[in-house]
């Protein structure tokens, strides 16, 4: 199906040590420049029926981004900004801007998050090398079991 084309399933224990984070494509790694993200979180893992296109070839969320999302995201980490383009930042912390070479990490849970919960994230981060029209490409969506 279209949607396990677009996910990684990973099933983890309530202590199971996590973290999320976004790590620079490598067609902007050492050009001295930031990258900017965003990273859309929702509860519950995407049916077939929620697979969007986006536009400008930029590929399939799970989802879509808020304009054309078969359901809004739980959470948002956005770098354009209080409203941005892209979904507003509803997220605590940091704006998810990736350093040169490096990587943002969003969340550090070193012992695990403690409850059961089921959870998809899905992404753009600025690419050079990217498919569409523009300079950004759609992130992997990966649902996060945890049990």
């Amino acid at each position: 199906s279209a949607v396990g084309r677009l996910k990684l399933n990973h099933k983890l224990g309530l202590e199971t040590p996590l973290v999320l984070s976004l790590t620079e494509p490598p067609a902007r790694r050492c050009d001295g420049r930031t990258t900017r993200a965003v990273l859309y979180g929702w509860i519950g893992e995407p049916g077939i029926g929620d697979v969007v296109p986006i536009p400008r070839g930029l590929g399939a969320m799970c989802y879509g981004p808020p304009l054309v999302a078969t359901r809004a995201p739980r959470k948002v980490w956005n770098a354009f900004g209080r409203p941005g383009k892209l979904g507003e930042d509803n997220a605590p912390g940091p704006l998810p801007v990736i350093q040169d070479g490096g990587t943002f990490e969003l969340a550090s849970l070193p012992t695990g998050l403690g409850y059961p919960i089921v959870a998809t994230f899905q992404g753009f981060v600025e690419d050079d090398c990217s498919q569409g029209r523009i300079p950004f490409s759609v992130t992997n969506g990966i649902v996060l079991e945890i049990e």
